[in-house]
């Protein structure tokens, strides 16, 4: 018959082995693991603050854009489509974020940025072909330009004039730059 201390021995054995083999195990396989975590770690940092920087940015063209809508829109667009009918043209599989930004006269101006499909950037020279701006017809273009300067709106150039392409005249015309580096130019027929 087997004596209980054999037992005893035997079972300590067994788990005194374990152990030694766990240590010499983690031992063994801490360095690499360890590496492997910490370069991991190492991306996901980085990519979670390359994710912070494009959030900041977008957040800062956002601001750019509510800031100058609400600075040149009143003057820009302040009655323009009062009383005409507007007509919204979809885009097939497309997703957009937009802001309404309310203006004078119960208009709003809305800012739209394509999700899907991405935009790509491209350089907006008004004399690139392709390249669209918009022009406002306005009554005191030297006045627009002062008051529109002193909120912070960033123009191409002052006011000039130029003689009228047909009849008689001249036109005053200065292009001034949106937040997305859109043209908006303002024209003013003179006598």
């Amino acid at each position: 018959m087997i004596d209980f201390r054999y037992h005893l021995v035997s079972i300590v054995a067994v788990f005194l082995a374990l152990a030694i083999g766990i240590v010499i195990g983690t031992t063994a396989l801490n360095g690499p693991v360890t590496e492997a975590l910490q370069k991991g770690n190492a991306s996901l940092n980085g990519d979670l603050n390359n994710l912070r920087d494009q959030s900041a940015a977008l957040q800062q063209q956002i601001a750019a854009a509510e800031t100058f809508v609400q600075a040149a829109a009143p003057q820009l667009v302040g009655h323009l489509l009062d009383g005409q009918r507007v007509v919204v043209i979809g885009m097939p599989g497309s997703s957009l974020r937009s802001s309404l930004v309310q203006v004078p006269g119960s208009l709003y101006i809305e800012l739209i940025e394509y999700v899907k499909p991405k935009g790509k950037a491209v350089d907006m020279s008004t004399s690139n072909p392709g390249i669209a701006h918009i022009a406002l017809s306005v009554d005191n273009i030297d006045r627009m330009y002062e008051d529109l300067s002193k909120k912070g709106v960033k123009f191409v150039s002052r006011p000039i004039k130029a003689p009228a392409l047909v009849g008689n005249g001249t036109w005053a015309v200065c292009y001034l730059r949106g937040p997305d580096g859109i043209t908006v130019e303002l024209i003013e027929k003179q006598k």
